[in-house]
């Protein structure tokens, strides 16, 4: 009798233990980081099922000049969770839950905020991992050491993804964009181009690759960028920038910069006088870049992956979704961040597993069709899309047809 009363006491005990841990039942709210903020609750974790959510980190600037595009690829990264969680998430129902961080377009919170998600085991990857070039190289590496799965939805400079095989890329380099806007401005007529950039390592890099594109087409017809005029971070006088592109004689000046340079640059160009034409490259492509720069970037003509007024069957439930969600059309960021999304899920669904290493190895085996177009990774990590030709036009965004052609293509054409 002893025995048995002491055994029923056992039971009692670690009953009561168990209960207290919290293990049986009962829902906790997810933790964040500092810096970070959460868009849903963490799930429940009943006897050994893990129904803990999966959790996929958004790091960009969602404060800041820049924090447009923060705020395209948070929403892009929701919707994707909203989709797959209203499908009965992964795993056997596990939810997907995006996690915010603020990076703040600074290289030095960037490397902060990479210590601290590589530290929280319960990220799962870095579904959207810094939108500027100079932020992610300097955060990308620490990923890398770590074994985190990392992928950028608009670091464009071509080292980028050579950090390593944890390290993708959803968006073309610096090179093909190159190639996509001297096409552009040769079709123009354009044959003396000023380039006015940042000195960064994304303004830099896109400067050289648009002058050595523009020597290709040089050895078949006359074409040349004459003058790069380069500007710092943080500049709001270009008065000396405008007088350098003003005295070279320029047929058209291609801006390699984001919105929130470009506006106020052209609205200064304008303003002296100028009506040199302007060309700009894939990252200033947001409805800021027209709230911000009205009339004066009119006309502006840019390469970019992604329309909202597609009418390609995969893309156009996607523009719906998010239109109706977010009250405002997505651009390319949000299509992306949401295409790289999908890549992990697709990931996770293919290796029934969370775990970090094996989403890296299922990514390159990864292969859809995307709201940006065809979502695959070669072995270094990068995607290759097409992209088309966009001008402001009326206060909008138009779709320019049949504006540029594959690379070889176009070289064969010129006479």
């Amino acid at each position: 009798m002893k025995k048995i009363v002491c055994t029923l006491m056992a039971i009692l005990m670690l009953a009561g233990l168990v209960a207290g841990c919290g293990v049986a039942s009962g829902q906790t709210t997810a933790t964040t980081t500092a810096g970070a903020s959460t868009t849903s609750a963490a799930g429940q974790t009943t006897g050994s099922a893990n129904t803990n959510p999966i959790k996929l980190a958004v790091v960009g600037p969602m404060t800041g000049s820049l924090a447009e595009y923060g705020l395209t690829a948070r929403l892009g990264a929701q919707l994707a969770a909203d989709t797959i969680n209203a499908e009965g998430g992964l795993l056997g129902g596990r939810q997907v839950e995006i996690v915010i961080y603020d990076d703040k377009g600074s290289p030095e919170d960037a490397a902060a905020l990479a210590e601290k998600i590589v530290a929280d085991d319960s990220i799962t990857a870095v579904a959207s991992g810094h939108c500027q070039s100079s932020v992610a190289l300097v955060a990308c590496p620490r990923y890398q050491e770590a074994g985190i799965v990392s992928i950028s939805a608009s670091s464009s400079h071509p080292d980028y993804a050579k950090i390593g095989d944890f390290v993708f890329r959803n968006n073309l380099t610096d090179l093909p964009e190159a190639q996509n806007t001297i096409q552009m401005a040769y079709n123009r007529g354009y044959r003396k181009i000023g380039v006015v950039s940042m000195k960064s390592d994304f303004g830099v890099s896109s400067a050289n690759s648009l002058m050595e594109i523009a020597k290709v087409v040089n050895e078949k017809t006359p074409m040349e960028v004459s003058l790069i005029s380069y500007f710092v971070d943080g500049t709001v006088d270009f008065s000396p920038n405008i007088t350098e592109l003003k005295n070279a004689g320029l047929d058209c000046i291609i801006m390699t910069s984001e919105y929130s340079s470009f506006a106020p640059f052209a609205m200064q160009l304008r303003k002296s006088g100028s009506t040199t034409p302007l060309i700009g490259v894939g990252v200033c492509y947001t409805p800021e870049l027209i709230n911000l720069g009205g009339s004066a970037v009119e006309g502006v003509q840019f390469p970019c992956i992604f329309n909202p007024d597609t009418t390609d069957p995969v893309a156009v439930p996607f523009v719906k979704a998010y239109t109706e969600a977010n009250k405002r059309a997505p651009d390319y960021i949000a299509a992306q961040v949401y295409d790289s999304c999908f890549a992990i899920f697709n990931a996770i669904k293919m290796t029934n597993s969370d775990d970090r290493t094996a989403i890296k190895d299922a990514l390159y085996k990864v292969d859809f069709q995307g709201v940006s177009g065809r979502m695959k990774f070669d072995e270094h990590g990068e995607t290759h899309k097409t992209e088309i030709v966009l001008e402001i036009k009326g206060g909008k965004f138009s779709e320019v047809p049949n504006a540029i052609k594959g690379w070889d293509e176009f070289l064969s054409s010129i006479k």
